[in-house]
């Protein structure tokens, strides 16, 4: 067993890893205590249980989004919202939100924000059509599942395509 003190983010990563490389079935204390190299005591004392875990990660997730505006300029806002956004489009959150209907409902109201949000700055940039959002939205997800795909980039392509449209 490990010496090491483990942090609730320390955890929290451990529970993206494993979702990654096995899936949902693999966010349970003791699967991940022995990854960790500890026993299930420091699990529960970050966390009071399983369920608590699962938000602490959801909430990570839906915090992690970082965006620099430039009210100026709704271009650029827009490349590097959806840039991070295609960066964040985790499929194995996706997959989870499957299996659980807390995750799935999370999945779905950050969706519909991020839709709204595009919408919104491609309205401001002179691009009326919905569906260029839909479009977009909808690459910033597939793309992550494009093997060989750099999305940041790709995605930074096609907001420039869209855009040259107007």
């Amino acid at each position: 067993m490990s010496d090491k003190q483990l942090s609730k983010n320390d955890w929290i990563a451990a529970g993206f890893e494993a979702l990654a490389k096995q899936g949902p079935q693999a966010l349970k204390a003791e699967a991940l205590a022995r990854a960790l190299g500890t026993t299930k005591g420091s699990f529960y004392w970050h966390f009071k249980d399983v369920a608590a875990f699962h938000d602490s990660m959801i909430n990570k997730w839906q915090n992690s989004a970082t965006v620099i505006t430039d009210e100026e300029n709704p271009a650029t806002t827009l490349r590097n919202l959806a840039q991070n956004y295609a960066v964040m489009a985790d499929p194995n959150l996706r997959a989870w939100a499957r299996s659980n209907e807390q995750v799935a409902q999370a999945l779905a109201d950050s969706d519909t924000r991020k839709l709204t949000e595009i919408a919104s700055l491609l309205e401001k940039c002179g691009v009326s059509n919905p569906e260029l959002a839909q479009v977009l939205f909808a690459a910033t997800i597939g793309l992550t599942e494009t093997p060989g795909c750099d999305a940041k980039n790709a995605i930074a392509t096609l907001v420039d395509l869209i855009l040259a449209l107007r």
